[in-house]
C-alpha cells in the first residue's frame, strides 16, 4: 500500500533514497567507482543512526528537481 504523504522517519530495518547535504565538504565518491570513498556513516549524539553506500553524486549548481524526478518513482518499504 502505497502512502499519499511521505514518512517523517524510518524505522529500523528500512531502505531509503536520501539527498544528504553537508555543511562542509566532504571527500566521497560513488560506491560503484570508489567501495572505500563510497561508504557513510550518520551519526547523531555518539549513536549510529545511520548507514549506506553513495549510488549518485550532485555537484552543487543541480537544481534539486532534477535530483527529486529521480528518486519520485521509488517506494520505502520494509527490508525483507
Amino acid at each position: 500500500r502505497k502512502s499519499r504523504k511521505p514518512p517523517q522517519f524510518a524505522k529500523k530495518g528500512q531502505k531509503v533514497v536520501a539527498l544528504v547535504e553537508t555543511t562542509a565538504p566532504v571527500c566521497v565518491e560513488r560506491f560503484v567507482d570508489y567501495p572505500q570513498l563510497g561508504r557513510f556513516t550518520l551519526r547523531d549524539e555518539g549513536r549510529t543512526i545511520a548507514i549506506g553506500k553513495i549510488t549518485k553524486l550532485v555537484e552543487s549548481g543541480t537544481i534539486l528537481e532534477e535530483v527529486t524526478d529521480g528518486v519520485s518513482n521509488l517506494s520505502v518499504g520494509a527490508a525483507a
